[in-house]
């Protein structure tokens, strides 16, 4: 057995050196440079793969060959709102951007030649979410909040504004705030719109009640009621819808702004339009040069803002004629708009009220507005049970309102 197993080692080792001597005859052929079949072929010069030619300014087609399509804030005065143009009949409702913030960058791109085109939505999540996916070019605001912004977007830095966010009470109800630790024990609201929630849901300390409200009205409501104790909201946004709402010898403001983010611009990562952001930048640090002229701009579009809604009732008043007609049901009228009042002032004329003319035939025509007059009388007046107006007549023209009091 042992002779058998030496035998079969021997064999191994001979068939073993056998290979290798035919290998390193192969291997010598093949290392002999003289001997290169002529077949054969070599690399006559270095060759490089092409590079690829970067882009050009003159290549950029947004806002020149294409149009750029830009979108804002919905309902956050003075940076930015949606004005409204209703449709009728095939014509569908129309959204139309205004505010600080679209104005100023159609000032920039209109400084550099650009072509834009305003896209308005009535949700502002609606318009992030097509800037992601690259059906709009620009939105021409928001803070540097990843949960807001997410994926598919560019900043453009140096950021347009500086937003001090602060609470406000009602005067009488304030408190002392210097830190969210001062806010503990007290309920609050922060509106939806504003977009601060998410920006500092993270900074809150335990303790803090925040609720995000929507629409500023309904945030102002629950703070005048006393459902909330205070609203946390942007120094230039709050003094805007305080005007709105003649609330300024109601509300108090805090001094201390408890976190001041900076407001962007953003550019979606579908087009090339973010190429644009460095001449863009350039333009805006030349209009932001005199803080005092681009502060000024600011508080003129807040002046606006107020000015826009002086014919209007103010908030507390709507509050209190809500909660008579909650107090006294038979009370309850069909609402007559303003846009009711214009069509009974074209379709009277004062000489006919003069004259006495067409009586009946007016009062048929504003039969309702004659029943919504007597809801909004004096409550003195009501409470005293006079029906009648004084006869005496005012020396202006009569306002619509007047002139079916009048009848």
């Amino acid at each position: 057995m042992k002779r058998v197993i030496l035998t079969i080692i021997c064999i191994s080792f001979f068939v073993f050196h056998i290979n290798v001597a035919e290998a390193a005859k192969e291997k010598n052929k093949t290392e002999n440079r003289f001997e290169a079949q002529q077949k054969e072929l070599v690399l006559e010069e270095e060759q490089s793969k092409s590079k690829k030619k970067k882009r050009i300014k003159s290549d950029i087609k947004c806002g020149r060959t294409e149009v750029m399509r830009v979108a804002g804030f919905v309902t956050n005065p003075p940076f930015g709102w949606v004005n409204v143009i209703p449709g009728s009949g095939l014509k569908q409702t129309q959204y139309i951007n205004a505010g600080f913030s679209y104005d100023l960058f159609s000032q920039l791109a209109k400084s550099l030649n650009l072509r834009i085109t305003n896209v308005g939505y009535s949700s502002y999540q609606d318009a992030m979410r097509d800037l992601r996916r690259g059906r709009v070019d620009v939105v021409v605001g928001a803070y540097y909040d990843k949960r807001v912004l997410g994926t598919g977007v560019n900043l453009m830095f140096p950021g347009y504004f500086t937003n001090p966010i602060i609470p406000i009470f009602v005067k009488g109800k304030e408190k002392e705030v210097n830190s969210w630790d001062d806010l503990k024990g007290l309920k609050g609201v922060v509106r939806q719109e504003e977009m601060i929630y998410s920006l500092v849901f993270q900074q809150l300390p335990k303790g803090v009640q925040m609720e995000q409200v929507s629409g500023s009205k309904n945030a102002f409501k629950k703070l005048l009621s006393g459902e909330a104790d205070y609203m946390i909201t942007s120094l230039y946004a709050g003094e805007s819808e305080v005007r709105r709402y003649k609330l300024v010898d109601e509300i108090y403001f805090s001094p201390k702004s408890l976190v001041s983010p900076e407001l962007f611009f953003v550019f979606s990562s579908h087009t090339d339009c973010r190429l644009l952001k460095t001449k863009l930048a350039e333009e805006l640090k030349k209009v932001t040069a005199d803080k005092k002229a681009y502060m000024d701009v600011l508080i003129g579009y807040i002046d606006d803002w107020g000015q826009r809604f002086k014919d209007k009732p103010s908030l507390i008043e709507e509050m209190r004629a809500e909660k008579e007609k909650a107090l006294h049901p038979e009370l309850n009228t069909p609402t007559v708009s303003d846009d009711d009042l214009i069509e009974a002032e074209e379709r009277v004329t004062f000489d006919e009220l003069e004259s006495g003319t067409k009586a009946s035939e007016i009062s048929q025509t504003i039969n309702s507005d004659e029943m919504e007059s007597k809801v909004t009388e004096d409550k003195n007046l009501q409470q005293s049970g006079k029906d009648k107006i004084s006869e005496e007549k005012p020396n202006r023209p009569l306002t619509p309102a007047e002139r079916i009091k009048n009848l």
